[in-house]
């Protein structure tokens, strides 16, 4: 026992006796709170150096080094002990005063995580914790937890964060977008993943995507619902993002499947969808509609949770390429609290932000033109809504139709 209080005191030593790593500072709040701090979000998209930035910001008030305790449960010795004795140990080592902030990264490695965080928590530590998969963190904390807890996602970079990483400090101008222009077009081929953006070439690039990809799968799906029909699943998913910014159902993938000889079950596809939406495989908006019966059987619109990772599966044309950075770019901002509208005439808009006593239309297109033009035009028309923006490639200024006015944003202007 002597032997491997040893090895967990060596470990405890490590981190605290090394600088926290460099990082690209995330545009994502970190919350000043006594509640504990949720960090969730995909695989690899930088939920640990969001922890170290909450480190780095804690310390930078004053907070000293000793009082922050950071875990990684993914490391086997920290595995064998209970949050009590790991905490115990660190006090020994590090004699702390005053308060202790818990960093507690893969939390679910940590045996009864539930109970221990609600135990720390009542006693009064300051807790941040990460987890890659919704399904065994955000379901369980917030059935578990209510009230004790605020949650923050990280995505893969947004495209400014993405500008940060390469170094060039945007200056909110567009007229200086020489360079961001041609890094615009790289953030939309291969996405905003820490680990890809730095990789030189496209082979190197693609090839990390498709770990990150299938490491997802297989960890996040598979072994944490025990999936058996990997294959069946392995397919709905890569028809799924084929068809990113389109409109799907469970009875059109069951159609599809069909003709493909693949026996599946809308009820087993309908589970298997949200067990990938809720591992950030992907995310959804659905039909805005006052008919809940509408909203519940209408097709969902479908996004990647970064825009490099379609690309993996097949060639995504720059329009729908372009849709999913504004829709990430609003998701951001706005959590669940978009949808998309179609027109009594039929025709889509592509996100409706809140709703139409306080809401706002947003269209994405390389180009603006008449059709979505009109599109935005009718919609108003419908709703009552006044704010309209169009978010084209490159062009900006005012377009006054029908009495209304359509605001034209560059899209390197807006995903700053």
């Amino acid at each position: 026992m002597r032997m491997v209080n040893d090895e967990l005191k060596e470990e405890l030593i490590i981190f605290n006796s090394k600088p926290l790593p460099d990082l690209v500072p995330r545009d994502i709040p970190i919350p000043d709170t006594k509640d504990i701090v949720a960090i969730t979000g995909p695989r690899r998209a930088g939920k640990t150096y969001f922890m170290f930035q909450a480190m780095k910001e804690l310390l930078g008030h004053g907070v000293r080094r000793e009082n922050l305790l950071y875990v990684n449960f993914d490391n086997v010795i920290f595995r064998k002990y209970s949050a009590r004795d790991i905490i115990k140990k660190h006090i020994e080592i590090h004699n702390p005063e005053g308060n202790i902030y818990l960093f507690f990264d893969e939390v679910h490695g940590l045996r009864d995580y539930r109970v221990w965080l609600r135990t720390l928590h009542d006693e009064g530590y300051r807790i941040f914790v990460t987890g890659s998969s919704s399904e065994l963190l955000l379901r369980n904390i917030s059935r578990e937890l209510r009230g004790r807890y605020v949650s923050r996602t990280v995505l893969p970079f947004t495209f400014g964060e993405f500008l940060r990483a390469k170094g060039m400090i945007p200056d909110g101008t567009y007229a200086s977008a020489g360079k961001t222009m041609a890094y615009l077009g790289e953030y939309l081929q291969y996405g905003g993943y820490p680990e890809v953006i730095f990789l030189k070439n496209e082979y190197d690039k693609i090839e990390k995507l498709t770990t990150i990809l299938e490491t997802t799968f297989y960890r996040d799906l598979v072994e944490v619902y025990r999936i058996r029909e990997n294959e069946i699943a392995k397919q709905m998913l890569y028809y799924i993002l084929s068809n990113n910014s389109n409109a799907i159902s469970i009875t059109g993938i069951h159609n599809v499947f069909r003709t493909m000889g693949i026996n599946a079950s809308k009820r087993t596809l309908w589970k298997y969808y949200n067990m990938m939406r809720d591992s950030f495989l992907f995310l959804d908006v659905g039909l805005y509609t006052p008919s809940a019966k509408k909203r519940l059987f209408s097709p969902k619109k479908v996004y990647s949770i970064d825009p490099g990772i379609p690309n993996v599966i097949t060639r995504i044309g720059l329009g729908s390429l372009i849709e999913n950075a504004v829709f990430l770019q609003l998701y951001r901002k706005h959590g669940d609290d978009i949808h998309y509208y179609v027109t009594n005439e039929g025709s889509e808009v592509d996100f409706l932000v809140g709703d139409r006593a306080n809401g706002r239309l947003v269209e994405a297109s390389y180009r603006s033109d008449r059709d979505h033009l009109e599109r935005l035009i009718s919609a108003s028309d419908e709703l009552g809504i006044d704010d309209l923006t169009l978010v084209t490639w490159e062009e900006v200024g005012t377009v006054r139709k029908s009495g209304r006015e359509i605001r034209l944003v560059p899209l390197a202007e807006f995903l700053r």
